[in-house]
């Protein structure tokens, strides 16, 4: 297919987990097997922070500029969509509280 490179080069320079997994559910949803398709991108979406998932979902809309992939425009606006709505990993860069953490600002934490 003229998306899947392109998909799997959008994916690993975006830093993802789960690339081979978030291609395949492009291409699923791109050739019709559009349950199948956004199950896969969802599963592959929980491994990875949202700033990551946002960077990668821009550069899916992207793809319609890739020769013989106009006719994939409204798919490949789906497919970011989907991926911006999927429930992302923990957010990079220390987003995430630890236990202890929680706890100390919980019961004051002196």
């Amino acid at each position: 297919m003229v998306l899947k490179s392109p998909v799997e080069s959008k994916c690993t320079s975006s830093g993802l987990k789960g690339c081979p997994e978030m291609t395949d559910g492009v291409l699923l949803y791109i050739s019709g097997d559009e349950a199948k398709g956004k199950e896969e991108l969802s599963k592959s979406a929980s491994m990875n922070s949202p700033e990551k998932l946002k960077q990668f979902a821009m550069a899916i809309k992207e793809l319609h500029k890739v020769p013989g992939a106009g006719s994939y425009t409204a798919k490949l606006d789906a497919i970011a969509d989907i991926i911006l709505a999927a429930k992302a990993g923990p957010a990079e860069g220390g987003a995430t509280v630890t236990k202890k953490e929680a706890g100390g600002a919980l019961t004051g934490g002196h």
